[in-house]
């Protein structure tokens, strides 16, 4: 089942559901997820208990499949699961996801995700919307495009009191 719901073959994974013992894993929900498969993921969701991981939602994110990075959210209760769809997204320049992510999520860090949509050394669009949502608690730092330099944010200078 678990090979089934991976490649989308949703009256398969319901005949398996019906006529067999089979079962599945939670891979079942992650496979599906990671390659868009909403269908099998709300059909997995709705009638068995086996659960997905973390990976089901990153793969989701990764790939830009917006519905399932939500619906796994929710169904998760996690707070901390959109974080880790906001870096896997960044990784793979998946804006949409990464502004998703960043308005849903809780608390401010966007440090590993920035580091993430860095890692090829091109500058894009998602590194963009992160580097604008810097807080104080991003200490970034990231080789240039070329590799030669630390860009760093500015530190703020604190005039003591005389």
């Amino acid at each position: 089942m678990d090979d089934a719901a991976r490649n989308g073959h949703l009256d398969v994974v319901q005949w398996l559901h019906g006529h067999s013992s089979v079962g599945c894993s939670f891979r079942a929900i992650d496979g599906a997820a990671t390659y868009g498969h909403l269908d099998v993921v709300k059909f997995l969701l709705e009638t068995r208990d086996d659960g997905f991981s973390i990976d089901g939602i990153r793969g989701a994110a990764s790939r830009g499949h917006l519905a399932l990075v939500a619906l796994l959210a929710e169904e998760s209760g996690v707070s901390t699961v959109l974080l880790q769809a906001m870096v896997a997204a960044a990784a793979t320049d998946q804006l949409h996801i990464v502004q998703y992510c960043y308005e849903r999520h809780s608390g401010c860090c966007v440090k590993d995700a920035l580091n993430e949509a860095t890692a090829k050394g091109k500058y894009n669009f998602v590194i963009q919307y992160l580097k604008q949502r810097l807080c104080a608690c991003c200490a970034w730092e990231v080789p240039s495009a070329t590799g030669r330099k630390i860009v760093r944010p500015k530190k703020q200078r604190v005039t003591p009191i005389v």
